[in-house]
């Protein structure tokens, strides 16, 4: 161990006597690993940020086919439309960074605002990549906001709304009846209020009792990995390779 350890600083010795040497042993890999690495990763300034997500719509009803069509228009995502099985193959293959389901009876929960279950989405998602996940599904309840923001913004839309549901409300099962008629009651007192206020299409209205604009269900899905994993993976290693 003493002999290579003396093999080791004598070497290095001879490199801080010899500037070109020691550029070419140290400085130079590092250069050209970092140019290399930078030219074919495809990188720039203009490159797209957008969360690259598979989007399965099984609901196929009206509001889920609007839900779908607003993430597809947002600048945050990067839409893919695939069956269950396709989405998870290209999470699974890294092609991208989440699935998002959007599940039967979906369309019919979002009209449901203050009784029943919330609407679901269920989202497969690479375990390594939590805050990803994350950023999903913060935006992910932005937009299921958005019809609620859109509902109270609208005062004819909302006396519309309140109307259908004050109908709907007598048919709804598993609904306990003191809870029935105080949302009744609610949606009384909603209706009257909405009759004498003006259309305020930047006014956002929030809603106390616990109501949920939308829950998630998450799914782990380990990525296959194939190849180096960036430019940079095979840059670095030919530069090491070319120094020595």
């Amino acid at each position: 161990m003493r002999v290579l350890f003396a093999m080791i600083g004598k070497d290095l010795t001879l490199l801080t006597r010899d500037r070109m040497g020691a550029i070419f042993t140290f400085i130079f890999p590092l250069v050209m690993a970092v140019f290399f690495g930078t030219m074919f990763s495809g990188g720039s300034g203009s490159e797209s940020r957008a969360l690259r997500i598979a989007v399965v719509d099984e609901d196929s009803t009206s509001g889920s086919r609007a839900f779908v069509d607003t993430l597809a228009a947002a600048v945050e995502f990067e839409v893919q439309r695939a069956g269950r099985e396709e989405a998870r193959e290209a999470v699974r293959l890294g092609k991208r960074t989440a699935y998002v389901v959007v599940p039967k009876g979906f369309g019919a929960a979002q009209q449901r605002l203050f009784y029943g279950d919330p609407p679901e989405l269920q989202i497969g998602l690479d375990p390594s990549r939590k805050a990803e996940g994350g950023m999903i599904q913060g935006l992910l309840t932005k937009h299921l906001t958005r019809p609620m923001q859109e509902l109270f913004s609208n005062r004819r839309r909302m006396q519309s709304w309140t109307r259908e549901s004050q109908a709907t409300l007598d048919t709804a099962s598993g609904l306990d009846p003191g809870r029935r008629h105080s949302i009744q009651r609610f949606m009384g007192d909603l209706d009257r209020f909405t009759a004498t206020i003006e259309d305020t299409a930047s006014r956002s209205d929030s809603v106390a009792g616990g109501w949920q604009p939308g829950r998630f269900r998450t799914a782990d899905i380990a990525r296959v990995r194939r190849g180096p994993r960036n430019a940079f993976d095979v840059s670095c290693r030919k530069s090491v390779i070319l120094s020595a």
